[in-house]
This record gives structure tokens, C-alpha cells and sequence, in this order.
């Protein structure tokens, strides 16, 4: 079911089924544009009634994969909405050449927002590339795995997936990025630029949106 989180902000959650049974929902984020576009960030499969849902909102222009993990739904999206213009970070291409050619989702604005939408790629993790989004009109910054906040996980596996993680019932910044960041200065700059944004609301693709003293509490998180 499509959720309202803030003025021109709906999510809707979806399960997705891990290795050795372990279960987390997953959230794409629905943003309508002043222009009355829609853009779907980090797609799930949507049942018919939540694509309806979505559909009622405006007409769908733009489809986000916004990192290099986030991109199974992305077909179906599409699919549904084929109006809309698929756009992905670097390397998603050779990485899906199933799908349409992206746009390439970078640190540059996208078409048609109206710096209603500002970004950053989180450099230094290449076989990441995360684009983070900030909605300036309502403070939400908007990520998908930057950060967890799985605060109730589901069953043992789940828990014990996210205790090695280091993000069981907390909100953290995973353990994989220590893995994955190969710059760490470049890392660290991204990082910097985001928590110069006044956010009030986090939005990440696994867990609780946080709604009190966000800024603060990512502040923390990723220092």
C-alpha cells in the first residue's frame, strides 16, 4: 500500500527473500515534481492497486536505480510506466544490458527538477555508486544503502544477517561499505557534502524512516 510521508512524498514496502531464508523489505520512494512528474526511486514490484495508486499521482517520467544493488524492479517499473526515462549510475548498463540505456544518474541534477531535487553520488565505492537525493521543499533525504534501519528484524537468519552487518536494530551504516569504499577521502567528501543539507526526515530503502532529529542522528551514524 502506497504511503504518504510528507507533502508530494509516498513509499510503499515490499519483502525481498535473502540467502539462507533471511527476510527485509525493501522501499521505493515516490516523489511528484511541482511540474506534476512523478519519479520512482529504487522500484518494487507493485501490485496492481499500488500501481494504480501511483498512477493517480501523476504521470511517471523518471525511474531511479539509484545504486548498483537496487535494480531488480527496475524492468517492471518500466514496464508498467513506459513513459518513463530510466536513469542509473555508472556501470549499471553492463551490468543490466537487459534494460533500456540509462540516463546517467550522477552528481548532476536531474531534467525537469527544478532544484527540487538536489544529489550526490557517494564516490569512492565504485562497485556501489550510490546517488543520494535531498527534496529541498520538505527536507527528506532520501537513500537506499547508505544506511539501515532495520529496528525490528524478522526471524533468526535476519537478525543474525544484520548482527553481522553491524545494523540489527539500529540504525548504522553497514559493515560492507568497509569493503566496498577504495577512496576513502573521496568517500568521506561525499559524506560531508550530504550532512550539509538541513534534513529533516530520512528515508533508506531497508528500515524505519527516521522523523526526529535526522540530520543529527545520520550525522552520528556516518561519522
Amino acid at each position: 500500500m502506497l504511503v504518504p510521508l510528507a507533502q508530494d512524498i509516498w513509499h510503499v514496502s515490499a519483502p525481498v527473500k535473502l540467502p539462507a531464508g533471511a527476510r527485509l523489505d525493501t522501499r521505493m520512494t515516490v516523489v511528484r515534481l511541482a511540474s506534476g512528474d512523478v519519479l520512482l526511486h529504487s522500484p518494487v514490484r507493485m501490485a496492481p492497486e499500488t500501481q494504480a495508486a501511483v498512477a493517480a499521482i501523476g504521470p511517471v517520467r523518471l525511474v531511479i536505480a539509484p545504486n548498483l544493488y537496487h535494480h531488480l524492479f527496475v524492468g517492471h517499473a518500466l514496464a508498467q510506466f513506459p513513459d518513463a526515462k530510466l536513469f542509473a549510475p555508472s556501470g549499471l548498463a553492463q551490468k543490466r544490458p537487459d534494460l533500456p540505456l540509462p540516463g546517467l544518474l550522477s552528481g548532476d541534477p536531474l531534467p525537469g527538477v527544478d532544484g527540487e531535487l538536489v544529489q550526490v553520488l557517494v564516490e569512492g565505492a565504485p562497485k556501489m555508486n550510490e546517488v543520494v537525493f535531498f527534496h529541498q521543499p520538505s527536507g527528506t533525504l532520501i537513500t537506499s544503502d547508505l544506511v539501515f534501519n532495520v529496528l525490528h528484524p524478522e526471524g533468526l537468519m535476519t537478525r543474525l544477517v544484520m548482527s553481522l552487518m553491524g545494523t540489527n536494530g539500529q540504525l548504522a551504516k553497514s559493515r560492507m561499505w568497509g569493503m566496498l569504499v577504495k577512496d576513502r577521502a573521496a568517500f568521506d567528501a561525499s559524506v560531508a557534502r550530504i550532512l550539509t543539507w538541513d534534513i529533516a526526515r530520512l528515508i533508506m530503502a531497508h528500515g524505519d524512516v527516521v522523523e526526529q532529529n535526522a540530520g543529527a542522528e545520520l550525522a552520528l551514524v556516518l561519522a
